[in-house]
């Protein structure tokens, strides 16, 4: 039988050379154990990213009588902000009549265990589509409705993007289309021909 110890692991962010930075850490459950011949054991390996970026670190177990080094596993990360993701990606109106305010839902959910701010930006700001809120802070698992508005005096295809902003995050991106359609007018009397006389 063998019996192991996970060593004190050697950190190192991949940005820098300095191997005593506290980017992550890593800890190992059980951190000893015994291992009979022939045999496979299983343990848990936890990563806690404090820093944004890449990171790598190297989990060393040492085996008890062996003259060989520690065994070392190679462990890298992704350090990032909160995850906050729009339960569509593509928002469609379909055909609008032109000059009402025609308003779509979307939902934003914070993912992560922390809370974050939120920011909206709009590609094209020519006014036809607006979103409220535009800002605001997510709490960790919370959820949020933004009233999704357009308002256009054109026909025709109308686009834009919608990103959404974290801060240490990639922006999400929702894009919004809708086809604006003019009004219908009808006359009280059949006007196909006028004679002034």
């Amino acid at each position: 039988q063998a019996k192991y110890t996970f060593l004190s692991e050697s950190l190192q962010h991949q940005d820098s050379d300095d191997t005593n930075n506290d980017g992550i850490s890593l800890h190992c459950t059980p951190k000893a154990g015994v291992i009979a011949p022939n045999a496979t054991t299983s343990i848990t390996m936890q990563l806690i990213a404090t820093m944004l970026g890449e990171h790598a670190t190297t989990a060393r177990f040492e085996v008890l009588g062996s003259p060989d080094p520690p065994l070392e596993v190679n462990v890298k990360c992704v350090g990032q902000g909160a995850v906050v993701a729009p339960n569509y990606s593509t928002v469609d109106w379909g055909v609008v009549k032109v000059l009402s305010d025609e308003i779509r839902i979307l939902t934003l959910s914070n993912e992560s265990v922390i809370a974050t701010k939120f920011n909206c930006v709009l590609e094209k700001s020519n006014g036809l589509f607006w979103c409220e809120p535009s800002s605001g802070t997510l709490q960790a698992g919370e959820t949020i409705e933004l009233a999704l508005h357009l308002n256009s005096n054109i026909t025709g295809v109308l686009e834009n993007t919608l990103f959404v902003r974290v801060p240490n995050s990639r922006d999400q991106v929702v894009n919004l289309i809708a086809t604006g359609k003019g009004a219908t007018l009808v006359f009280s009397e059949n006007i196909s021909h006028l004679d002034f006389g």
